[in-house]
């Protein structure tokens, strides 16, 4: 008879406690075996998957690890193969509890009956029924918090003899590659092994199984041919090859460690109780940063939100290795983007501020204010080498909002003066007398342009085969709208210290926003996107961009005071046209570029990314602007409840736990907008979190 250990070490249900943030799915459908999850190490490594456990990706895995935090990200354990094998009178009945792909062929049923996620991982509990008699396995994933390892455990339950073979399918290889078919030698790996431990080479990278309860064996055998769905769909190369060197049996509870060869030794139950304790915090602080909230049946369901919200900031949230030194960053996105400065600069409020984490925010800042380069933050760190790269006008901007919001809702102006004014100083001189990427103030009218028809320098930025998408080169209004926030937010701080230099700032906001206000409006349309310079007869001019987008909405949410009726304008069109329950719509529906569907190839999908998709992180701006027009009041503030708790239920129905990057323009059958994109996106959760708090304050 199989039971359940009672040793807590090789106990699945020791990662069973629940936790803030985790979400059930029970009864499972068909979809819901389809929904993806993620779980990060906070090192930029994370094991990410289907609910099914089928990988549908080439990043789908149990373990992938950063070899530079956050960057330099290699996929070591792509799936595991469960073989169920229960002994009957008439003989063996075998159970494959992951389902595979491979081409040509549908993965099989899936027998999971149940799956739950925390903070720390995953558990799926599988049913089988021989004759009258049940067998249930219970497989529990934990991510190790801080190292490169993750941990395996499984339980049985049953009255028939059972036993399991266990086949882990190692990829070990860059997560943005494939091992194509005939890449993997069984001689290009080399598997050395004791009894509880075998240590893994490939091409100078190394990873250690370490196994308890368990039987193991070498195998060396080579699974060909796996497809992945996603991968495919998106136009890709889709098969690969994966190794197995050893397989492990078991007839009860068992656990398999996977760690990369250089990691420590976990304390698993410590590593799990403090990063639930750091989420409890986090959730605590956001919860405590409502003031405004009361005892209602409405309030129970904001605390739920933002709840959800801030445990789902912390998968963010990782560490930096700058110059032999650590710090703090942010993961734009799982599973393939790394940290980016416009995304870390949006989402510090959200991921830091409101939920208690201001050390770490002020790190974050130094460690993009020391890779700054004649007045410009970096776009994004390689993924790679982790070498900085430049293309970008507005996130320099945004890094001056970010300080700026740092110092005044932490009250520390010291750091603020020691660490940041400088490079925020910087920031503003770079752009008056010109920088890089034809940034540069136009002393004409004192409003910021940047770049040409081949650049892509604001947050609609997609670009392929030679194609810029939405090409926004000229002055763009989100740009200026930030220009004249960072004018007036270091203008006042540095007031008292250095008033020459805060009343030249003042009189350059003031000269840029009255060019708004006189090229920039736009009726009942509210303000123009962009003015695209445009040579006819060798006189410049400029021309007004006839594009409904969401970008002039900044203006409003920073605050930049352009009149009521212009206000009102703005947040009029943006919801008439732009608003969706997902988020905002980059594009209005009326504009004949306008894409509602994201899907099909690589070169369709970066021409419909800005151009009609909805992106959930645009409904903070939105909301904020909408309550800053209408002084928030009650009905403002309500509706910002209203839509950030609406779209925090996705977090129950698409991915388990978090929110996705975009979403199509137009809802389907079913009446919902379809997720796209990276399935975990940090400015999707930090900007929900930010105005649900703001609003309930």
């Amino acid at each position: 008879m199989n039971t359940r250990s009672s040793n807590p070490s090789t106990d699945a249900a020791a990662a069973d406690a629940l936790a803030p943030g985790e979400y059930r799915v029970c009864p499972l459908t068909k979809r819901d075996l389809g929904r993806e999850w993620v779980v990060p190490n906070a090192l930029g490594g994370f094991a990410m998957g289907t609910i099914s456990a089928t990988p549908e990706r080439r990043y789908h895995s149990i373990l992938t690890v950063s070899l530079h935090p956050p960057v330099m990200r290699m996929n070591m354990v792509a799936a595991i193969d469960e073989l169920l094998i229960i002994e009957l009178p008439g003989g063996p009945l075998s159970v494959r509890l992951t389902p595979m792909r491979f081409v040509g062929a549908e993965p099989r049923e899936s027998v999971c009956i149940r799956f739950e996620k925390t903070p720390c991982g995953c558990v799926w509990v599988y049913e089988v029924h021989a004759g009258t008699t049940r067998v249930v396995v219970r497989k529990a994933l934990q991510v190790a918090d801080g190292i490169n390892s993750a941990r395996v455990c499984y339980a049985i339950e049953s009255d028939l003899d059972c036993r399991m073979e266990i086949r882990p399918l190692l990829a070990m290889r860059d997560f943005h590659g494939l091992n194509t078919p005939g890449m993997i030698a069984s001689e290009d790996l080399v598997c050395s092994q004791t009894d509880e431990r075998a240590r893994i080479d490939r091409s100078g990278l190394a990873m250690t199984i370490a196994n308890a309860g368990c039987v193991s064996r070498k195998e060396g055998s080579i699974w060909r041919a796996f497809a992945y769905a996603h991968e495919q769909d998106r136009g890709l190369d889709f098969t690969e090859d994966l190794y197995c060197p050893l397989v492990f049996e078991a007839d009860g509870d068992c656990s398999i460690e996977f760690a990369l060869d250089a990691s420590g030794p976990v304390e698993w139950d410590a590593n799990r109780a403090t990063k639930e304790s750091r989420i409890g915090a986090m959730v605590e602080a956001a919860i405590s940063n409502a003031t405004g909230l009361a005892s209602s049946p409405m309030d129970d369901q904001i605390r739920g939100a933002i709840a959800g919200l801030a445990a789902a900031a912390d998968d963010f949230i990782v560490r930096r290795d700058h110059k032999s030194q650590s710090s703090s960053s942010v993961i734009a996105g799982y599973p393939w983007f790394s940290d980016w400065g416009r995304d870390s600069m949006i989402s510090l409020p959200g991921l830091f501020l409101v939920t208690g984490r201001v050390d770490e925010a002020l790190g974050v800042l130094r460690t993009f204010a020391d890779a700054q380069r004649d007045g410009l933050i970096p776009n994004r760190f390689d993924d790679r080498e982790g070498e900085a790269h430049y293309n970008t006008v507005d996130a320099s901007l945004w890094f001056v909002h970010a300080c700026a919001q740092y110092a005044r809702q932490t009250g520390d102006f010291e750091s603020f003066h020691t660490h940041l004014l400088e490079p925020c100083i910087e920031v503003i001189e770079a752009y008056r007398r010109g920088a890089r990427f034809q940034i540069g103030v136009d002393p004409s009218d004192m409003l910021v342009a940047a770049g040409n028809e081949h650049t892509q320098l604001t947050w609609m930025d997609a670009q392929r085969g030679g194609v810029t998408f939405t090409p926004r080169h000229g002055k763009c209004i989100e740009i200026n709208g930030l220009w004249i926030n960072a004018l007036d937010q270091i203008g006042s701080i540095i007031q008292a210290t250095d008033p020459n230099r805060a009343e030249k700032y003042r009189s350059w906001s003031d000269d840029a926003r009255g060019s708004i206000r006189s090229l920039m409006t736009d009726g009942q349309e509210g303000l123009v996107d962009c003015l695209t310079p445009e040579n006819l007869a060798r006189v410049m001019t400029w021309v007004r961009s006839r594009e409904v987008r969401p970008n002039q909405l900044f203006v409003c949410a920073l605050g930049i005071e352009l009149g009521d009726e212009i206000g009102r304008a703005v947040v009029g069109v943006a919801e008439n046209q732009l608003l969706t329950p997902a988020g905002m719509r980059t594009l209005s529906p009326n504009a004949q570029a306008y894409c509602p569907i994201y899907s099909g190839p690589l070169m369709d999908r970066d021409r419909a990314y800005h151009n009609g998709t909805v992106w959930p992180w645009l409904l903070g701006a939105m909301c904020e602007s909408d309550m800053r027009v209408h002084g928030f009041d009650e009905h403002s503030r309500r509706r910002t409840i209203e839509r950030v708790c609406s779209l925090a239920e996705e977090m129950k129905t698409g991915s388990v736990g978090s929110l996705a990057e975009i979403y199509d323009a137009e809802p389907g059958q079913d009446g919902k907008h379809a997720q796209r994109g990276c399935p975990a996106q940090a400015w999707s959760i930090a900007e929900l979190l930010r105005v649900l708090v703001m609003a309930a304050d």
